[in-house]
């Protein structure tokens, strides 16, 4: 008779607080108390904790890239809003130097 798998599925949930708890370092710094009071294996710990590191480092990238581009898109807008005044300014005053009958 084949043995029975004893493999557990589990939750993403139970995983980011096992690997929050061992960023935090509160308990063991390598994780052996937190992996045994939550009965996994410590490398498992470490492997969850440096993926939610990796996690983390790519969602501040993400969002300072979108900062970025976001700054960009005012600074631009602030270019075009200054040229568009500057363009309405030239065509007034050329507008006003016809009235009078003086070249611009």
């Amino acid at each position: 008779m084949p043995k029975r798998s004893t493999k557990r599925n589990l939750l993403p949930q139970f995983k980011f607080q096992v690997a929050l708890e061992a960023l935090k370092e509160l308990r063991s710094v390598h994780g052996t108390e937190i992996a045994a009071s939550n009965k996994v294996h410590p490398s498992q710990v470490t492997a969850w904790k440096k993926e939610l590191r990796r996690a983390a480092a790519s969602c501040s990238s993400a969002r300072g890239s979108r900062i970025r581009e976001f700054e960009d898109q005012e600074a631009h807008t602030a270019e075009l809003e200054h040229l568009e005044k500057s363009s309405l300014r030239r065509s007034s005053d050329s507008k006003k130097c016809k009235r009078l009958g003086i070249e611009p």
